[in-house]
């Protein structure tokens, strides 16, 4: 599936005396089995732009295409869009309301208008992938930790069956092993399932470590669309609009500063490739 966003734009409180330009002309493709990053300052649209990708809010100027479709047409179907690209909003253990996991993780296929046989199955499998046991399936969430409860969210989105997965802020509140299982968790569905995944952050690292191409948003608008490796050469540009490079970067900085390394084109991105980088000076 591909989502093609065509010179978009979004006013908030268009109508009143205080507009505020959410989106300023962006255009942009997500699809074809990428993992993007998302990044930008509070406030950037990074949020706005992730909720026009499956229809929950419309734009004020521009289209939003899906498979070349304008989704805001007559006679599109949005509810079926929403199954399509899944949305991980930001704390998704928020939303946990049923009495136990299994029941909870059922709603979004039996909303969809699936069996309650097949919509059972759905969620079993969904909860399968994201590592929660069998036993755990008749707890009540709230009796899971901080971690389990994330995994119980993002199964919900799963059980829909999406070709694009959208997380905002996916380990935001969750301590570093929390972080590392989901975030492991979400490179392994991208990997093994094919889906496509954008994943809002505000850690360089984590979008360092598994973007294949990064968009930054500032005041609305799209500023970047590039690797990675593009991205994060250009520091003066992201400390510009408050944002910087990851600690790995910074750290060879450090060292080259104080004489142990040399000015290298390579960019690692990752701390196992900056620790191969740090062996081979000291070498």
């Amino acid at each position: 599936m591909t989502l093609e966003f065509d010179h978009v734009n979004c006013i908030y409180d268009a109508e009143t005396n205080q507009p505020v330009k959410a989106l300023s002309d962006v255009s942009l493709t997500i699809g074809g089995g990428e993992f993007i990053g998302l990044i930008g300052h509070t406030g950037s649209g990074k949020s706005t732009l992730m909720q026009h990708a499956n229809g929950l809010l419309k734009p004020t100027g521009g289209r939003i295409l899906a498979d070349g479709t304008d989704i805001w047409s007559r006679d599109y179907d949005r509810r079926s869009l929403r199954a399509r690209v899944g949305l991980v909003f930001q704390y998704p253990e928020h939303q946990l309301f049923e009495t136990d996991v299994l029941t909870d993780v059922c709603f979004g296929p039996k909303n969809l208008g699936k069996s309650a046989k097949d919509a059972e199955a759905l969620a079993k499998e969904a909860l399968e992938q994201v590592g929660i046991d069998k036993s755990q399936f008749a707890l009540s969430p709230f009796e899971l930790s901080g971690g389990q409860k994330r995994r119980v969210a993002i199964a919900g989105v799963l059980s829909m069956q999406p070709e694009i997965l959208i997380l905002d802020e996916p380990t935001a509140g969750l301590d570093p092993r929390g972080r590392k299982e989901i975030l492991s968790l979400v490179k392994r569905l991208h990997r093994e399932k094919g889906i496509t995944v954008v994943l809002v952050s505000h850690s360089m690292e984590d979008v360092a470590r598994f973007a294949d191409r990064i968009l930054v948003m500032d005041h609305g608008a799209l500023l970047l669309n590039e690797s990675p490796a593009s991205i994060f050469s250009r520091r003066e540009t992201l400390q510009q609009i408050g944002l910087n490079i990851p600690e790995t970067l910074l750290l060879l900085d450090e060292l080259r500063r104080a004489g142990l390394g040399t000015d290298d084109p390579a960019m690692p991105l990752t701390p196992e490739d900056t620790a191969e980088v740090i062996l081979s000076w000291l070498q």
